[in-house]
C-alpha cells in the first residue's frame, strides 16, 4: 500500500493551478481559461491541464492564444490522478452541474485547494467557503480576484491546503455508510 500522506507531504507545489476533467461544455473549461487570462495579466501563473474530450482542440487553441504558461498532460488513468494534483496549489472546478465532483475529493487528498461554485454537489459539504477553498458565483472577475488573493497569501494557502486534507478524511465509504443508515433509520 502507498503511504499517501507521506508521499503528498513530500511533494512540492510547482503549478499554481490545475484544470482537470472531461473537455465538455458542462465543465466550463473556457470559463476557467477566461479567469486565468485575467489573473495572468497581473500575476504570471503556471498551469497544468489534465483531461480529454470533444472540446480538446478548442480548449488547447484558447490556451495557446491566452499566453498562459501551461503544460497539457492529456488523459490520465484514475490510479495516477493524485500524482497530477499533488504538485498543484489550486484546482479550478466550475461546472454547470455536477452531482458531487469526485475530482474535488482527489484534489483535497492531495492538499490542493478547490475553487468551485454552488452547481457542484461538493460545495458547502467538502469544499467549505473560506475554510479549505472557495464556493463562488460564476463570475470571472470574482474568481480571478480570489485566485490572485490566495496565490499572494502563502499563509492562507498553507492553511487551506491543510484544511482540505483534514476535511476529506471524513468523506470515506465507512462514514458514508453510517450516514445512509442513519438517514434510513430516521424515516421509520
Amino acid at each position: 500500500a502507498i503511504d499517501v500522506k507521506k508521499k503528498i507531504q513530500n511533494t512540492k507545489k510547482i503549478f499554481d493551478v490545475i484544470l482537470c476533467g472531461r473537455f465538455v461544455k458542462e465543465k466550463l473549461f473556457e470559463f476557467s481559461i477566461d479567469v486565468l487570462k485575467k489573473v495572468n495579466k497581473s500575476k504570471k501563473i503556471t498551469l497544468k491541464v489534465v483531461g480529454y474530450g470533444p472540446l480538446k482542440n478548442k480548449i488547447i487553441h484558447k490556451l495557446e492564444k491566452s499566453k498562459i504558461n501551461y503544460i497539457y498532460r492529456g488523459p490520465v488513468q484514475p490510479k495516477n490522478i493524485l500524482k497530477e494534483f499533488q504538485n498543484s496549489k489550486i484546482f479550478l472546478f466550475p461546472t454547470l452541474y455536477d452531482s458531487w465532483g469526485i475530482v474535488a475529493n482527489e484534489a483535497c487528498v492531495s492538499k490542493t485547494i478547490v475553487i468551485t461554485c454552488k452547481n457542484a454537489g461538493c460545495a458547502d459539504e467538502l469544499i467549505i467557503n473560506n475554510y479549505n477553498g472557495y464556493v463562488l458565483k460564476l463570475d470571472t472577475d470574482v474568481w480571478a480576484k480570489k485566485l490572485i488573493n490566495i496565490l499572494n497569501d502563502k499563509k492562507k494557502l498553507a492553511q487551506f491546503s491543510k484544511n482540505s486534507f483534514k476535511i476529506v478524511r471524513s468523506f470515506n465509504s465507512k462514514n458514508s455508510s453510517k450516514k445512509i443508515l442513519k438517514a434510513i433509520g430516521s424515516i421509520q
